[in-house]
C-alpha cells in the first residue's frame, strides 16, 4: 500500500486487491462461482448445487448469486472463464436456431 502511495498509483488499488483476493482463494483451495438464476434458489438447492460443483472442481465453492428473469427458468454457472448454461432462454434460442437451419 505504501508503495502505491509513493508511486502515486492509488488508482490501481482496486485491481491489485482483486488479484490479491484471487491469489489467497487459490492458495486456500476456494473457487468463486457466479450463479445466475431466473428465480431465487432455496438454501437446499444452493447447497446441492455447491456440493456438485465441489465434487467437480475439488475445491471449496464460494457462490455469488445473481438474479436474471430473462433466463425464463433455470440457471447459469460461471467458474473462472467457463460458463455452463442450463436456462430455458438458451434452450429456446438453440431450438430456434435449429429450426431456422433445418
Amino acid at each position: 500500500l505504501l508503495l502505491l502511495v509513493r508511486k502515486q498509483r492509488l488508482a490501481i488499488l482496486a485491481p491489485v486487491l482483486d488479484q490479491f483476493d484471487a491469489r489467497v482463494d487459490e492458495a486456500q483451495g476456494v473457487q468463486p462461482v457466479e450463479i445466475v438464476s431466473a428465480a431465487p434458489l432455496s438454501s437446499e438447492q444452493l447447497e446441492d448445487l455447491c456440493e456438485k460443483l465441489r465434487q467437480k472442481t475439488g475445491k471449496i465453492i464460494r457462490p455469488h448469486l445473481k438474479l436474471d428473469d430473462s433466463l425464463i427458468a433455470g440457471f447459469r454457472v460461471r467458474i473462472g472463464d467457463r460458463i455452463q448454461d442450463y436456462s430455458i432462454a438458451t434452450k429456446l434460442a438453440q431450438f430456434k436456431q435449429n429450426v431456422i437451419n433445418a
